[in-house]
């Protein structure tokens, strides 16, 4: 059984590798000009909080590093969006019993959607009343955040995970696309992954620093993000038609 589902899944390895790929690859870029402004508050907090908790005299540079790292609450972050990716899979999967071009339109969302959230005012992508889920979110995550080391700071990137944001609507329509959910969850890892460089910037020379960087960045960024959109929809209408 599991063979057969595999073999009606996602299953030309070019195709699954370019959405990797792009995934990852919008992570990175994306992670700069986005993610760096949207989580990048939540970074900072957490580094600066670790910060005036940390009472060891011999507080080094290293150790700077390491807390900006915030290795627990990307693994908690990591956690919700694979486990996400391949349960949206697993549902695209059953749609792809029914109908065998889901992925393509799925894949072509997800493009379209990357192209969409680097456009001024890209903020339309996300609905109204998301924002209610956003404020209830961060109201939970205020306890964490006063120290997000060990369990406290996975749990925290756990919970943030599940913040509205556009460009994931873009990383889970193409992970969705694969129609498997350990291609699904894959796919949001390489994601996941990507974002990371972008937010342990952020923490290590603050939301002001990156801000300014972007401002210098912005227009690389946001065309190389562009440029995974465009992939990923060439490879969805070269699949329709």
């Amino acid at each position: 059984m599991l063979s057969d589902y595999c073999n009606i899944s996602f299953t030309g390895s070019e195709n699954l590798l370019a959405v990797i790929s792009a995934l990852f690859f919008m992570g990175l870029m994306g992670g700069f000009f986005h993610c760096s402004f949207m989580c990048g508050p939540f970074v900072a907090s957490q580094v600066s909080n670790n910060l005036s908790n940390n009472s060891n005299k011999s507080f080094n540079e290293f150790s700077r590093i390491k807390g900006a790292l915030l290795l627990p609450y990307h693994l908690g972050r990591i956690t919700t969006y694979v486990l996400l990716g391949a349960l949206i899979a697993s549902i695209a999967g059953g749609f792809q019993l029914v109908w065998q071009g889901v992925t393509s339109w799925l894949l072509l969302i997800a493009g379209t959607l990357i192209i969409l959230s680097v456009m001024p005012k890209n903020k339309k992508i996300i609905p109204v009343k998301f924002t209610k889920i956003t404020s209830y979110i961060s109201k939970l995550s205020l306890p964490l955040m006063q120290n997000s080391t060990g369990k406290n700071g996975y749990f925290l990137g756990v919970l943030l995970g599940f913040l509205p944001c556009g460009m994931l609507y873009a990383a889970f329509s193409a992970a969705a696309s694969t129609a498997n959910p350990v291609y699904g969850g894959v796919a949001m890892l390489a994601f996941a992954v990507g974002t990371i460089p972008a937010l342990f910037a952020t923490g290590l020379f603050s939301t002001m620093a990156i801000n300014s960087f972007k401002g210098k960045t912005q227009i690389i960024t946001k065309g190389a993000t562009a440029l995974s959109g465009v992939w990923l929809c060439a490879i969805a209408l070269n699949k329709i038609f």
